[in-house]
């Protein structure tokens, strides 16, 4: 069959619907996937088709909306303009495809697929963004609130993105002869199947959670053509010493990451560990870092984590989930969005020290949090516990299965 992916985002939005892409290419489905222009290389070496849909999505991030860490709705800036973008060029991208799953911020993709009368599945990371009183609206950072002020919180982001969305994208579905919508958040999750890409045991789906949630588990990407191996020097780097410390902020802007790399740079050396740091888009890092600390750039999270005592990041689904199944301590510094529910869910399943958002970040509770991950024993137990209950490979295989269901 011909099944179309859409990945709107960043790489933690890309590679789960790539390694979906691979999985339905060997039970010899025909797939293509359409993403930012930034993958095309990423997709294309794999060997599955390639379209481009919208804007260069790093440049985004980090020039159009620096600022998005410390102002959430930055992006709002540029969705008139994406999705206008996803409209046009998705719906060329689909054209003969009898389903279409979607995945991160799918604007167009529900449309498209009514437009097109072929089934539609909406594939999310993390349960957060399921309407619940179990946890906030995804705008909202604390995770502590009773469940009347959730759902408070709910109806006000529900309520904000139809003031803000619904005229470009009723502007859209006009010119495709579709009717309007009247509740953006029904029109994404009740236009088709949402898989909830998401082990049970890390991240369940609310108790209250509406109908139509197919719990799969994470889907994980093994970088199938080695096209990923850990380069000559960060290999000589993780020989010559004990078990670094991996630190990362991925695809997270920073507004000033000379003082950000300083705060990093005085936090590792504080806490006595050797560390990987990742320069990510954020840029970080310097030509004069002290030997204790090796800078790389984009680097296999499955291969390096083998090699490092724990991991401190911004809470991305994808670094969370490759952490807990290399069963290694966390030290999350949320900066947006879904990031404060997995800092949150670290906390519960017992794998990582409290630790600071990035507002609150310094280099003294840096240090106090990298060196309890990285020395802590019952972190370590409690961290391989958890990785023994995740399911590693069954996530691909239910979603899979709930496809070719619809098939």
């Amino acid at each position: 069959m011909r099944i179309a992916l859409s990945a709107v985002g960043t790489r933690g939005d890309v590679q789960p619907m790539l390694a979906l892409g691979l999985a339905l290419r060997t039970r010899g489905h025909d797939v293509r996937l359409c993403a930012p222009p930034d993958f095309h290389d990423l997709v294309i070496d794999v060997g599955l088709p390639f379209f481009p849909v919208g804007q260069d999505v790093h440049e985004m991030v980090t020039v159009i909306c620096p600022d998005m860490v410390r102002n959430p709705l930055a992006p709002l800036r540029v969705m008139d303009e994406m999705i206008r973008y996803q409209f046009d060029d998705l719906r060329k991208a689909c054209e003969g495809a009898e389903l279409l799953v979607g995945g991160g911020i799918q604007a167009a993709a529900p449309s498209i697929a009514a437009d097109l009368e072929i089934p539609y599945f909406y594939a999310i990371y993390c349960p957060v963004v399921l309407r619940s009183r179990e946890h906030p609206a995804p705008l909202f950072k604390r995770q502590d609130r009773p469940g009347w002020a959730n759902l408070l919180s709910w109806w006000a982001c529900e309520r904000f993105f139809d003031l803000a969305l619904g005229k470009p994208l009723n502007r859209e579905r006009a010119k495709m002869g579709l009717a309007p919508m009247r509740r953006l958040y029904e029109h994404a999750f009740r236009s088709g199947t949402t898989l909830l890409a998401t082990d049970p045991v890390v991240a369940p789906a609310p108790s209250d959670g509406r109908h139509g949630v197919v719990p799969t588990g994470f889907w994980f990407y093994e970088d199938p053509a080695g096209l990923e191996p850990l380069d000559p020097e960060l290999q000589a780097f993780l020989a010559a010493g004990p078990a670094p410390v991996y630190v990362g902020f991925g695809s997270m802007p920073a507004e000033d990451p000379e003082r950000l790399t300083r705060t990093l740079v005085d936090g590792v050396l504080a806490s006595g560990q050797r560390a990987v740091l990742h320069r990510g888009w954020a840029g970080l890092g310097s030509d004069d870092l002290p030997p204790q600390i090796h800078l790389v750039g984009s680097v296999s999270h499955t291969k390096l984590f083998r090699r490092v005592c724990a991991v401190v990041h911004h809470g991305g689904s994808g670094t969370t989930a490759n952490a807990l199944r290399a069963g290694l301590p966390q030290v999350v510094v949320p900066h947006v969005v879904d990031q404060f529910y997995w800092a949150e869910r670290v906390r519960r399943l017992g794998v990582g020290p409290p630790a600071p958002t990035l507002k609150s970040l310094d280099a003294e509770r840096l240090a106090r949090a990298i060196r309890t991950a990285a020395t802590s024993a019952g972190l370590r137990d409690r961290a391989n516990e958890v990785a023994t209950q995740i399911d590693c490979t069954g996530g691909l295989r239910r979603a899979i299965a709930a496809i070719e269901a619809a098939l």
